[in-house]
């Protein structure tokens, strides 16, 4: 027997079909996590798991920023999410008025950490400036991404040290710069920057400038370097505070008189420091400028140039394990993290299947990799979308435990507990993200806010117990804290940031018995305004 299906049927069906047929047509695996960022989970058959986050380069509401563990240059170690938190409201220093703040939309692991030290492997740039240099001559310097909206991966680097320099148009003087971020030695000059931690640290036998930096000129690769101006001379004292908008040079012995021979409070300082890529061999020079680099973080291993998959010489390189990289075509910025030792469920890759993958499947023409195995995290929106494989028995997480067993043998952090026992790797053990030492992420970029609560040279009072940052955020170091009933008087802002709004609350800076820093507004009330031509309270 035939069945026929009737016509008025037909005619619905049909009718249904070229209705939908426009939405279908239109869909797409992409999630939007932000304005010009989207997220996607890619199920392989090896079998793999395969997250990428990707940014629209020329998409003016985001742009990318590198973060800190615990915000500073130590062997502190903090979780991708913790720093995504940590990070995530704070200000933006990406437009040349400050003061808009980033939201954190995506937030990835970064590069390794030195053995030996404890710091994070080879250099980074936060914005604009250094805050660790990338080894001299020690091979790959990782990824860079510009004011200008250029990304690139600088290979090896080399410093000029003619090019290392601190200029003091004033009296035509030129110092040489010895280092950035580093222990101050006899007879050398060490530019501090506020990543560094909350002080120098220094002792009390040399010269330290403090200088408060100018919002138009946070680059110091550009002509003219990283310009500010001097706010204060101090010798023999030591240990400066670093607010956020603020350098300090530290000079001892010879670089100590010349300091102190050459800058005076107000005099305009410029800081540069040349540097210059070169190919893998460190030899062969690249056309690269490193010019208005804004973020940068080392890579483990350029896996993907210019389209072609790079082999590493190296027998590890074919294994399979976790993955963290970034990858970048003339269109997007990809962050790409590969679950891994999850027999059945994700194997992992080796360095070719993840340029094949950022190659052949996104189209990507660049890409590095970072830190991979148990550090290989990644956050969207505040919540960890991967299953990263670092054990974490008694519900701890991961730190960086140095320590060495059978002779030479480095142990696995895989096998260590929170006190650097060794653990039996065993299934179903419940797994966490690691402590590392620093991330990259995608911000979206949110307008400035500020409040009108108050103004410059108004007398306050506490309402509480005040806390006092070194910087418009409690993401900065929380330097002292007034007692309730206290009077302060409110400080103009070199950079016009009164009253910003950050981390979720309004940000004054203030003057309180002879030490600076920044409160949030609902510690304050206000008392009076000066009569004009009064001094200050302070």
């Amino acid at each position: 027997m035939k069945y026929r299906t009737p016509l008025c049927l037909l005619i619905v069906f049909s009718l249904l079909f070229v209705t939908a047929w426009p939405a279908l047509a239109a869909s797409s695996p992409w999630e939007a996590v932000a304005p010009g960022i989207e997220y996607q989970r890619f199920l392989l058959p090896d079998p793999n798991r395969v997250y990428v986050a990707r940014m629209e380069r020329s998409n003016p509401s985001v742009t990318l920023e590198s973060g800190l563990a615990k915000g500073t240059l130590t062997t502190e170690r903090e979780t991708v999410l913790d720093m995504a938190n940590r990070y995530d409201q704070t200000l933006s220093f990406w437009d040349p008025s400050w003061g808009r703040r980033n939201r954190v939309a995506v937030a990835i692991n970064g590069s390794y950490l030195d053995r030996l030290t404890g710091l994070i492997l080879s250099g980074q740039v936060q914005n604009g400036i250094f805050v660790k240099r990338f080894d001299p001559l020690g091979g790959g310097s990782g990824f860079g991404w510009t004011y200008d909206r250029q990304a690139f991966i600088g290979r090896c680097v080399d410093y000029d040290p003619g090019a290392q320099i601190v200029v003091i148009p004033a009296t035509e003087t030129t110092l040489r710069l010895n280092g950035v971020n580093v222990p101050r030695e006899e007879d050398t000059l060490v530019l501090y920057t506020p990543q560094f931690n909350a002080r120098t640290g220094t002792n009390d036998s040399g010269a330290e400038v403090v200088i408060e930096l100018d919002r138009l000129m946070m680059n110091q690769y550009a002509p003219g370097g990283l310009v500010g101006y001097v706010r204060k001379v101090r010798d023999g004292v030591g240990s400066s505070a670093i607010p956020f908008d603020h350098v300090v040079l530290s000079g001892h012995g010879a670089a100590r008189e010349a300091l102190l021979a050459s800058l005076q409070v107000g005099d305009e300082v410029h800081i540069m420091q040349g540097i210059q890529s070169l190919e893998e061999d460190c030899l062969t020079p690249l056309d690269l400028s490193w010019s208005r680099t804004y973020t940068s973080i080392s890579g483990a291993y350029a896996y993907l140039r210019n389209g072609e998959i790079f082999q590493m010489d190296d027998p590890g390189a074919t294994y399979r394990h976790p993955r963290t990289a970034i990858a970048f075509n003339d269109q997007y910025i990809y962050f790409i993290v590969v679950d891994g030792r999850q027999p059945g469920v994700s194997v992992g890759m080796s360095f070719d299947e993840l340029a094949a993958f950022s190659r052949d499947e996104l189209g990507a023409t660049w890409g590095v990799a970072q830190d991979g195995g148990g550090s290989s995290t990644m956050v969207i929106n505040g919540k960890v979308v991967n299953q990263p494989v670092s054990s974490c028995p008694n519900g701890y997480n991961y730190t960086y435990v140095p320590l060495v067993r059978n002779g030479s043998q480095l142990a696995s952090l895989e096998n260590l507990d929170h006190v650097g026992r060794f653990l039996p790797i065993r299934a179903g053990i419940d797994r966490c993200q690691r402590a590392v030492g620093n991330a990259i992420f995608m911000v979206e970029l949110e307008p400035m806010q500020r409040s009108d609560a108050l103004d410059p040279f108004d007398i306050v009072r506490t309402v509480r117990p005040a806390d006092v940052y070194l910087g418009p955020g409690t993401n900065y170091a929380n330097v002292f804290t007034i007692d309730p009933g206290s009077e302060a008087v409110v400080l103009h802002h070199f950079n016009d940031l009164h009253g910003v709004l950050a981390k979720g609350t309004y940000w004054w800076k203030i003057a309180f018995d002879g030490l600076e820093g920044w409160v949030a507004e609902d510690t304050l009330e206000y008392v009076r305004t000066p009569p004009q031509g009064a001094p200050p309270l302070n």
